[in-house]
């Protein structure tokens, strides 16, 4: 699968609550998956620039032609590693492989139930001497994205 579509599909899921997707148009020019639980960050930039940063602040990133660190101009390349002075480390890799993590992690996280909406009926039974009362649930669950259509899933 090219990579764009890869991307897409990453971006375009219906994810649980925690999961955030921002995005700065409809293509994929910028845009990024944030998970809000722990920091987790996927982000792409120009089609060109991908970043992954894990819940204990490494980061994933493709290579660019050079980048400062303490006044010293560095020319990264494939599989190079480099440590801040605060710990936090960078990985030089390929865009297949932080696409790769990135859809590892999130697919943990698509909503297989989006666009369910959940409807529940109670009935109520008495016995003669009105002392005990019986419930008895009924769950149905209708279409959100199809309103017209009056079809329901039940189970008892």
């Amino acid at each position: 699968m090219k990579i764009e579509k890869k991307v897409t599909k990453l971006l375009t899921q219906k994810y649980t609550s925690e999961i955030a997707v921002f995005s700065s148009n409809r293509d994929i020019k910028r845009k990024c998956i944030l998970d809000t639980d722990n920091g987790t960050l996927f982000t792409v930039s120009d089609n060109t620039v991908f970043c992954y940063r894990d819940k204990d602040k490494n980061h994933w990133v493709t290579v660019p032609k050079s980048f400062i660190i303490n006044e010293t101009v560095h020319y990264p390349v494939v599989g190079d590693e480099f440590t801040l002075n605060n710990g936090v480390k960078y990985y030089f890799t390929t865009k297949e492989a932080i696409i790769a993590i990135a859809t590892i992690y999130f697919e943990n996280f698509v909503d297989i139930n989006y666009g369910i909406k959940k409807k529940f009926s109670y009935l109520i039974f008495l016995d003669e001497s009105c002392t005990n009362k019986y419930y008895a649930e009924f769950k149905r669950f209708k279409s959100k994205s199809h309103a017209r259509i009056e079809a329901y899933l039940s189970y008892n």
